[in-house]
């Protein structure tokens, strides 16, 4: 797998943590409290995700429960994750709710409704 469909995967809740440190990425510490290690970066390392991605691993994470903090906390981290469309209205929701829950503060029912209907 090529370093994007990793990031992809891992915003889409398909791997854990683990893929990150597959391709060089150092995590230190405890949700809320996460510090992050960047490998060499790759020639356009950077990688686009749409959306609906960002949606679906919302829903993932948030269904397994007590991994949605650092899988937040991560995705909004991790400046090779480039989210489109966050920009406003359903993307600004599920960005806040991003941050919120990589807060420790949990994710709205109206973030997970928005979020299902997108991964859909």
């Amino acid at each position: 797998m090529s370093t994007a469909d990793v990031l992809r995967a891992f915003v889409r809740g398909e791997e854990s943590t683990d893929a990150l440190r597959s391709l060089g990425f150092t995590i230190h510490g405890s949700p809320g409290n996460l510090s992050v290690g960047y490998p060499q970066r790759e020639r356009n390392a950077a990688v686009h995700i749409s959306l609906g991605d960002l949606a679906c691993g919302l829903v993932v994470a948030w269904a397994r429960g007590s991994g949605v903090q650092e899988w937040a906390s991560l995705v909004v981290m991790v400046d090779w994750i480039d989210v489109e469309g966050t920009d406003n209205g359903d993307g600004q929701l599920l960005w806040d709710a991003l941050w919120s829950a990589s807060d420790g503060d949990g994710v709205s029912d109206e973030a997970l409704e928005v979020a299902r209907q997108l991964a859909n």
